[in-house]
């Protein structure tokens, strides 16, 4: 029995690597994980293949594999996400700032007892792939994902438009496009806690938390909430 359950956890064992994740028994679900995540990368328009330059730092790219589980233990989904070997960039050369507020949990306490209060509606969201949609605020070289290079590797490296995750700016470069984003709908960046954002119209009012990239809708109105998590998405 003891033997089983050690071959069983050796078989569900999350890959460090893609090539490790290609000897692995469920390598097609591995390989499926990645193509999604690539997929997702391709149709954001993530980086672009470019001629690898001459004193141009490249910085790597790595698998990140977890197997997600529901409750009871069973396998959910398999998760595949390309990341960046941020560690190796430099300032002032392939990032600049990296500063990203994030909201403290005593401003969302206080949220919380207004809603109460006031007797408001909730409604949280999760914003998928949120860093990948930041516009890169300087060259950044990445080599290719492991598995799915196209050419030679050695010669096409990719060229990032978007932030991805592991870079140094991607939280920073993800909250500016955010902010601009939340701007652009009618809302206000407050003051005393920039992860805090109010929209106002007319007799309607709606608080905004923001948590990297998760955001509560605090507002008696309903339909506005729904209106602006349309426009969201």
């Amino acid at each position: 029995m003891g033997y089983e359950i050690a071959c069983s956890s050796v078989s569900m064992a999350e890959p460090l690597s893609y090539a490790e994740a290609m000897r692995c028994p469920d390598a097609e679900q591995w390989k499926q994980a990645a193509l999604k995540e690539l997929n997702v990368h391709s149709t954001n328009g993530t980086w672009k293949l470019v001629p690898r330059h001459t004193g141009k730092k490249v910085i790597g790219s790595k698998w990140v594999f977890k197997v997600k589980r529901n409750t009871d233990g069973s396998i959910e989904h398999y998760k595949g996400r390309l990341v960046a070997k941020g560690y190796n960039q430099h300032p002032g050369f392939d990032y600049i700032e990296i500063f990203a507020p994030t909201v403290r949990m005593p401003i969302i306490r206080v949220v919380l007892a207004i809603a109460a209060l006031q007797d408001y509606h909730l409604r949280s969201i999760d914003i998928s792939h949120a860093y990948l949609n930041g516009e890169m605020d300087c060259d950044v070289y990445m080599e290719q994902p492991e598995g799915f290079c196209e050419g030679d590797p050695r010669q096409t490296v990719c060229l990032l438009q978007k932030s991805i995750y592991g870079t140094k700016q991607d939280g920073n470069r993800w909250n500016q496009k955010m902010c601009s984003v939340l701007e652009s709908l009618g809302f206000t960046q407050s003051y005393s806690d920039a992860s805090i954002y109010i929209y106002v119209k007319d007799d309607v009012r709606v608080i905004l938390p923001v948590f990297v990239d998760d955001m509560t809708f605090a507002s008696k109105s309903a339909a506005t909430i729904d209106q602006l998590i349309l426009e969201l998405s």
